[in-house]
């Protein structure tokens, strides 16, 4: 029996490792996403560094100004947290420096900071807020930001409604109560926003009213900007959004005019003030009250006496002559033998002109009409006026030429050209208005007698 079954040797048992179960990918948690969470932020807000001279090996480390804590959730919004933000900084959004905000746990202390310079990176901090790793604050924040950029001199925020009220708090600012003075004892609230509305309205009005009074082209020193031109210190500035504003509340507080700027203001300063191409300044007299080109001048050596009229424009002769070297005539001829003074009744040999000087006889009297010795400088213009001319020509021809023309005494019909250089800068010409000026009236006069 034995030998009929044969041992039939042993297989070795298999051994099976047991593989570790792969967990499932967990599952996001809608309402973990979606979860209110309270969190509170410190503000570090850096100031800028002051400019250091080249001696100065190593600035001073500037310290962090803290603000806060802030109370705020994860549903906030980024405008409101930005409007947040700049309540607690008492400026406006507009001014916050976003391209340096950076925030880190509050601990551990040498967590590193991370961007959040945009609405992007705000995002990410609310989610990581929702789930924050180990080991960190979640709920406890810190964000570090440049100081905000200053508002514009003569701003209103907020938090200063009060002091609107009340009053302006220097001499400097021109914009006084933006709101209407009442009993402020009786209403601490803020003033609504169509009070504020009315207000702009009534500053965007003047403001346009600056622009149609000084639009380009007005002021000669500066043609491509609106530039108003002080005559009071002879300074120009250039009328940008601030300087309007300014004017305009100083309009509206009856502190200054179209005409006048308000007095005072650091914007309407020297300092604040443009450059001109040339000074115009002139030591001319005062022009005199006739303006009309003078004939002749009176000789000095003129007779007190009545004498008989020459009928040309030379002065008379003294009854000494002319005293050497001065005299702008030839000596008088002695009288040599056989000759004798003229007489009244006979004509001298003498030339016209040379009889007319001396005074010796009195002009000779003749039937035919004689031309008239003095010729205006310019033919006669018939019909015209300034006001016309300036009308006429208002497209090439600065806003101001009728009142310097005025002060000139120019009338139609008269000679630009025998004006003098001082004179019409006296009068507040500069050389390129001049020029258009001369032009313009060339054509003027060509139209008239054409």
């Amino acid at each position: 029996m034995q030998g009929m079954f044969s041992a039939v040797p042993s297989k070795p048992k298999a051994t099976r490792t047991r593989r570790k179960a792969v967990s499932p990918a967990p599952e996001v948690d809608d309402d973990a996403e979606n979860a209110v969470v309270d969190f509170e932020v410190v503000i570090h807000s850096v100031p800028l560094a002051k400019k250091g001279t080249a001696r100065k090996a190593k600035s001073k480390k500037v310290e962090p100004k803290p603000y806060g804590p802030l109370e705020a959730n994860t549903k906030i919004t980024w405008p409101a947290f930005l409007d947040m933000l700049a309540h607690l900084l008492e400026t406006q959004a507009a001014f916050l420096v976003v391209s340096s905000f950076m925030w880190r746990w509050l601990k551990p202390t040498n967590s590193s900071f991370l961007p959040m310079a945009s609405e992007a990176g705000f995002k990410s901090l609310i989610r990581q807020i929702r789930s924050p790793p180990k080991g960190v604050s979640g709920a406890y924040i810190i964000i570090k930001m440049d100081q905000p950029v200053k508002p514009p001199a003569g701003g209103q925020m907020p938090w200063a409604t009060q002091q609107a009220r009340s009053g302006p708090s220097s001499a400097s600012d021109h914009f006084g109560s933006f709101f209407p003075s009442g009993d402020a004892d009786s209403d601490d609230e803020a003033p609504d926003n169509a009070t504020v509305v009315l207000l702009m309205t009534v500053l965007r009005r003047k403001m346009d009213k600056i622009s149609e009074k000084y639009p380009p082209g007005t002021c000669a020193e500066h043609p491509d900007i609106e530039c108003f031109h002080s005559r009071v210190n002879n300074l120009h500035f250039e009328l940008d959004r601030t300087k309007k504003i300014i004017w305009a509340a100083a309009i509206k507080n009856g502190t200054a005019t179209l005409m006048t700027v308000p007095s005072g203001s650091q914007h309407f300063n020297v300092k604040s003030s443009l450059t001109i191409r040339k000074a115009v300044t002139s030591g001319a007299p005062e022009p005199s009250v006739s303006q009309h080109t003078l004939g002749a001048p009176v000789h000095p050596f003129a007779p007190q006496y009545p004498f008989y009229p020459s009928p040309y424009d030379y002065p008379p002769a003294p009854p000494m002559g002319h005293p050497p070297p001065f005299s702008p005539y030839p000596p008088p001829q002695d009288f040599y033998h056989h000759s004798r003074m003229p007489s009244w009744q006979e004509t001298p040999s003498r030339s016209r002109r040379q009889r007319s000087f001396d005074g010796s006889s009195p002009p000779q009297i003749s039937k035919r009409k004689r031309p008239d010795p003095d010729p205006p400088s310019s033919p006669g213009v018939e019909g015209g006026s300034v006001d016309e001319f300036c009308t006429t020509y208002s497209d090439v021809l600065p806003l101001e030429t009728r009142g310097f023309l005025l002060d000139l005494g120019f009338q139609i019909g008269e000679d630009l050209s025998l004006i003098t250089e001082p004179r019409w800068q006296a009068a507040g010409f500069v050389l390129f208005s001049w020029n258009r000026v001369v032009k313009a009236y060339g054509k003027y006069k060509r139209s008239l007698r054409g």
